[in-house]
């Protein structure tokens, strides 16, 4: 028997007939929302464990990697699918991405520099650990009009994603690697429609998602020692996986399909209503951005490489769910607001839409339009002939409607 669940309407769907009002306020949609939350819990699980040794702990590991970010990715897509190539549009990227990557390259440098004693240097070119996914999503947004015009643009972001792993070394300079391994899913999400992802919580079960992720975990058991983990990074050649072009292309596509199969496991499972974590996705950059920095210190003072039994790997989970919620919590993100949101993003909105832009100038050419038609031409010599006849018709109009509307006692008689 099919599990039938209920469906929510996204922000770009108008709400159902004699569906429920939406519990989130308009403009979020909070079946996205948590399966952002449960994205980055898995992100900060994943770096969590990523020092811990040994199998089971790598096997987690691997069937993290093997899903999470093509469907962080993917989300990511799928909600820049209303942009549009505008001055406004492109500050945003600017204020919203690219300013928070540089505070927090500098961050990540002033640790390395304290914590470890590196002296201290600075390179915008080179993100630092996870902050590859700012530069990379600037990317991808600056170019959504492009891509958005582009006829069969899916099959061509494949052929991209394959055709970077030839070169012979991917370079992660401005986090070009992934930004183009990486391209699939943003541009699967830039071109699914509402209707997709009802079809998805309507077929696609919570105990089918549950399943496909035991099965990615027994693969990632399967695989240890076989397939190398930077495989599930997307951040590396062909040349640099193992020199195995024909291999290489083999793993591209197969990290492909999990990464596409585990996104739907994703969707399936998480609710659509609004929850009590459901906050864990809205601020989601959050806990990006702080939980490198939290994780940078405990590996400065040896608390990240832990056993890699069942109970300490579980112990780890447990502590990043934690810090998840702890760094997405209002208390923290009043504290780190200023350098997580910098106040110059509040310049941007007092920037005019384009369209705001378009419609007065349509306005105002209509009024110039409107005021030439009832202006005569200066170079038409009977212009104002025409016009003292169309006087005199209308005043004689005038004097006929006064006549026939005077009462009939004033009227005179034959």
């Amino acid at each position: 028997m099919t599990e039938t669940r209920p469906t929510g309407s996204t922000a770009s769907d108008p709400e159902p007939k004699g569906g429920r009002p939406s519990e989130s306020r308009p403009g979020r949609d909070s079946y996205l929302d948590n399966a952002k939350g449960l994205l980055i819990v898995l992100v900060v699980i994943g770096h969590s464990i990523e020092l811990a040794h040994g199998t089971r702990a790598e096997a987690l590991y691997v069937m993290i990697y093997s899903f999470h970010m093509p469907a962080f990715v993917f989300i990511t897509g799928y909600l820049t699918r209303g942009f549009t190539a505008s001055v406004k549009g492109y500050l945003k990227i600017v204020t919203n991405l690219l300013v928070p990557y540089a505070i927090f390259q500098v961050l990540h440098r002033i640790c390395s520099t304290i914590l470890e004693g590196e002296d201290f240097t600075l390179s915008l070119l080179q993100p630092e650990w996870t902050l590859w996914f700012l530069l990379a999503t600037a990317w991808w947004r600056a170019f959504t009009p492009l891509l958005m015009k582009l006829p069969h643009r899916l099959p061509i972001a494949v052929a991209v994603s394959l055709g970077a792993g030839f070169l012979p070394e991917l370079t992660s300079t401005l986090a070009l690697n992934r930004t183009l391994t990486l391209l699939p899913f943003f541009v699967l999400g830039l071109s699914i429609k509402p209707r997709h992802l009802e079809l998805i919580k309507k077929h696609f079960t919570r105990v089918s998602g549950l399943i496909t992720f035991g099965v990615l975990g027994v693969l990632a058991l399967g695989i240890q020692g076989a397939v190398p983990n930077d495989t599930f990074f997307y951040n590396a050649s062909f040349h640099e996986l193992d020199g195995d072009i024909g291999q290489g292309i083999l793993y591209r596509l197969a990290t492909m399909a999990t990464g596409v199969v585990g996104t739907c496991a994703v969707l399936a499972i998480v609710p659509v209503q609004k929850t009590w974590w459901t906050y864990l996705g809205k601020f989601s950059m959050y806990v990006y951005v702080l939980h490198a920095l939290v994780i940078h210190v405990l590996r400065a003072f040896d608390l990240a490489s832990w056993p890699s039994s069942w109970i300490d790997v579980s112990l780890v989970a447990l502590a990043a769910v934690l810090l998840s919620l702890v760094l997405a919590s209002r208390p923290v993100r009043v504290v780190m607001k200023p350098v997580v949101q910098p106040p110059i993003q509040k310049l941007v909105e007092l920037v005019p839409d384009d369209k705001d832009k378009q419609g007065t100038a349509k306005q105002d050419q209509d009024t110039a339009q409107s005021k030439a038609a009832d202006k005569p031409d200066a170079d038409d010599p009977n212009a104002d002939k025409q016009d003292s006849a169309a006087q005199e018709t209308r005043e004689s109009a005038e004097q006929d409607r006064t006549t026939r509307d005077r009462p009939t006692q004033d009227r005179p008689t034959t």
